[in-house]
């Protein structure tokens, strides 16, 4: 049946009910629930949150994955990303490469109470290693290069008392909050360009620190550091043995700054930046690892605040955390928010939709799992739930009275998806395999079409969105244009789009799709701009395993 994942790779996983560890796992249709070990296989991760140990896979999110636990060595000349659009919480990471090969570890990652040691040692010319658009949170670790090829460490943040220890590295457009510290080995050691250093510069070897004075005025005692802790000049380096050339460090010092990142919301852990932000230098270059987004959270940027409306189903009770009422199978919130005083295209997904710690893991439908976003909201129904009447000769033919279903539909049990092949009489439905788990009499099923069933895997969660280059608010549906010609008759459409990824619409003749839109054809779209948004977040409380 048609499934939720984008990214492609040898071996599926997926959060129940989504994934079922009866399954084979290695067609996105089929995946699993666990994660094993599989050295050296490529793992696409549904939307979820995974516990696992020691492994040598290489994985990639497909959508908001969180993995706790992960230990990993690797030594290898492999050209991939080991670790790919992945949060990563109380994770062990050793990255060690040789030769002439081109090791990539970790992308697009956050680590979280964690400890990393990226390391290319005795490599050859030719040979190097990339790590980039990594966020460190409360984490420690060495980035390391000692020897004649190369080695990139760039756009990472350092939040939340992280401490990295560099030696023989390039560190270029880090983002470092006051409360962490990039250290270098020795003072000749020190190696970094176009960033935004907020907290502090260590050596290691002599414990001296220093602070980049910027714009700031006064000593650095004045602007909140600790005693001990100097502006980092040329003089003050040279007077604590720095042998190097002062032209080394104006190029350091250059492009280098001490700002507020202006991030969205990082108490809710939204680390995108508001447009305007300092961590987007003139040129475009971008400091540390987060793009330009915009969140309905951040209420306070100056140009308008935030318009909730939730519907009669939605329990308000906590406003950052809204779940289904009890009783209720689904409802939603209409979020009206202004982006800007002329139109913007952004970079990035619109970041904190909500605070929702959403949890797909409980089948079944419960107070546990009322606030699950959509996977198609509105773009299908949900399919019906029947109940076996007896048990049937082999677990190919269901014994179902008054079905009324027909040939193509698929039908869904324990996790598990097959196509109706036959209709033998009324009462009958034959799928095109046996099921691994035998259907006794009173079991319930699920029958539907191929896009009905896969609504029912929450692991690409989707919005809806309609925009607005006007200057007011709007007040009627004609004015939501969306940015598209009005010969399209497109006003006031809600477009289903896909969560953590930027929104897109993709013209095809009269038809207009979004990301998250089942039957989107292919293609990438084009990038919206806008003045006002209203993203519409459907909340349910009806999956079933």
């Amino acid at each position: 049946m048609a499934n939720n994942f984008t990214k492609t790779g040898d071996r599926y996983f997926a959060k129940a009910p989504a994934g079922h560890d009866s399954n084979s796992g290695l067609d996105g249709d089929y995946p699993q629930a666990t994660p094993s070990n599989l050295p050296n296989v490529t793992c696409v991760l549904g939307t979820g949150d995974y516990t696992v140990g020691s492994r040598s896979n290489r994985f990639i999110g497909d959508g908001k994955v969180v993995l706790r636990n992960l230990s990993v060595s690797i030594n290898t000349t492999i050209s991939h990303w080991f670790i790919h659009q992945i949060y990563l919480i109380n994770a062990n990471i050793t990255s060690t490469s040789t030769g002439n090969g081109r090791t990539r570890c970790a992308y697009d990652c956050v680590f979280e109470d964690s400890y990393i040691s990226l390391v290319a040692s005795n490599a050859q010319a030719g040979g190097h290693q990339n790590h980039e658009y990594l966020t460190l949170v409360n984490t420690s670790g060495h980035l390391i290069y000692s020897s004649i090829g190369s080695i990139v460490f760039r756009y990472f943040n350092l939040l939340n008392g992280s401490n990295i220890l560099m030696n023989g590295s390039f560190a270029w457009n880090f983002y470092i909050d006051f409360s962490s510290k990039i250290r270098f080995s020795t003072h000749d050691n020190i190696n970094f360009r176009t960033s935004n250093i907020r907290g502090i510069i260590e050596i290691d070897s002599t414990g001296d620190q220093y602070a980049i004075q910027d714009a700031l005025v006064g000593s650095p005692q004045d602007n909140g550091y600790a005693a001990g802790v100097k502006w980092l000049t040329y003089a003050n380096l040279a007077a604590d043995g720095f042998t190097g050339l002062e032209a080394d460090v104006e190029v350091w010092l250059e492009n280098s700054i001490n700002k507020d990142p202006l991030f969205n919301n990082p108490d809710a852990g939204d680390y995108s930046l508001q447009p305007g932000s300092p961590n987007i230098l003139s040129d475009g270059t971008q400091i540390g690892n987060s793009k330009v987004a915009l969140s309905i959270l951040n209420t306070d940027d100056g140009v308008g605040n935030t318009v909730v409306e939730p519907n009669a189903e939605i329990n308000t009770g906590d406003p950052q955390n809204f779940t289904v009422k009890l009783g209720e199978n689904e409802g939603y919130v209409d979020y009206i928010f202004k982006a800007g005083s002329v139109a913007l295209q952004l970079n990035g997904a619109i970041e904190a939709i909500a605070d929702l710690n959403f949890n797909t893991d409980f089948g079944g439908g419960s107070e546990q799992n009322n606030n699950v976003p959509d996977s198609f909201p509105q773009a299908v129904d949900f399919p019906d739930e029947l109940v076996t009447d007896a048990l049937a000769p082999d677990t190919t033919t269901l014994k179902i009275t008054g079905h009324g279903k027909v040939v193509g539909q698929f039908v869904r049990v324990l996790g598990e998806d097959r196509e109706i092949t036959a209709i033998p009489d009324a009462n009958t439905i034959t799928v095109d395999s046996a099921f691994r788990a035998a259907v006794a009499s009173g079991v319930t099923v699920q029958v539907g079409s191929e896009n009905q069933l896969a609504a029912l895997k929450p692991n690409a969660l989707t919005y809806e969105l309609r925009t607005s280059n006007q200057q007011a608010m709007p007040t009627t549906d004609a004015e939501w244009d969306n940015g598209l010609s009005a010969g399209l008759g497109m006003a006031g459409v809600f477009f289903t789009q896909r969560m953590f990824e930027k929104p897109t619409l993709l013209v095809d003749g009269a038809n207009v799709y979004g990301s998250g839109d089942p039957d989107r054809p292919a293609g990438d779209g084009a990038i919206i701009t806008w003045i006002w948004a209203c993203v519409r977040m459907y909340l349910r409380n009806n999956y079933r395993s």
